[in-house]
């Protein structure tokens, strides 16, 4: 009976079944290293393809003087990637910015451009409009 629960629990709080129950995708969680996060596929999350509507919500935490910028990739193999959404650009502690898009690709992830500030951290997350 344990494992039984605890196979429940793992399976409810990943992405894919997450984002199958129409949740949000989180991209990137608190994250203070530049560079890429790791890549969603949309498609294997039961959103099919295409997928033209989709949301970006970044969020920057840290003490009082932080900044950051975020960029959203796409790509049709997981290997060569384009950015699908204008970098965001975050400042202040606390900032959070959203945009929508009409991009489609099967692969999404976040990536980290910059970064600045004490204790400053990134979240990045997408869902399906």
């Amino acid at each position: 009976m344990k494992k039984y629960i605890f196979g429940l629990i793992f399976i409810l709080l990943s992405a894919s079944a997450y984002a199958a129950f129409g949740g949000a995708v989180t991209l990137l969680l608190n994250t203070s290293t530049i560079g890429p996060g790791e890549s969603v596929n949309y498609a294997a999350l039961g959103k099919g393809m295409p997928m033209p509507n989709r949301w970006f919500q970044a969020t920057l935490n840290g003490a009082s003087a932080v900044s950051a910028t975020v960029s959203v990739e796409g790509s049709t193999d997981n290997e060569n990637w384009a950015q699908i959404v204008s970098a965001i650009d975050l400042t202040a502690a606390s900032a959070t910015k959203a945009v929508a898009t009409v991009q489609t690709a099967p692969f999404i992830r976040g990536n980290l451009i910059a970064i600045s500030g004490v204790g400053a951290t990134v979240t990045l997350r997408s869902g399906q409009l």
